[in-house]
């Protein structure tokens, strides 16, 4: 039988500890190269975008892998507020506000096909939502 001594199970326990800070670094690190690479730029839905049955419109681009959207009124070019925005690269999603009338909605698109982005929205309004690509 073994004399554990008290240095004796202090030092594994240091040891065991430092196996485990490597092993959660490593497993971060795949991690945040795997969500680097989630977030690259894509063709697929990079350009200006309108949304059926409104007048809304949206510019997708990506800025050093991060996507972006710019959105506005096409018939008054009041900007919306856009938050919350994630592209995973089948679905989009976002929170969309018109300053003027503190309308807010919340979008679920999945890519349907190169040009048409399809889903609901929920908030002030709800219901089903189609964005058509314009370029």
């Amino acid at each position: 039988m073994r004399d554990y001594t008290a240095h004796h199970i202090k030092e594994r326990a240091m040891k065991n500890l430092i196996i485990l800070i490597s092993a959660v670094m490593i497993l971060s690190s795949g991690m945040a190269a795997q969500s680097a690479d989630s977030n690259a730029s894509d063709p697929k839905i990079t350009g200006t975008w309108s949304v059926n049955g409104s007048t809304a419109k949206f510019r997708i681009s990506f800025d050093n892998g991060t996507i972006k959207i710019a959105g506005w009124d096409s018939n008054d070019n009041e900007t919306f507020v856009i938050t919350d925005i994630s592209w995973d690269g089948t679905r989009l999603k976002g929170t969309f506000t018109m300053p003027s009338t503190h309308h807010t909605t919340y979008s679920d698109l999945e890519l349907v096909d190169e040009r048409t982005l399809k889903g609901e929205f929920k908030g002030d309004a709800e219901g089903e939502e189609i964005w058509t690509k314009d370029e």
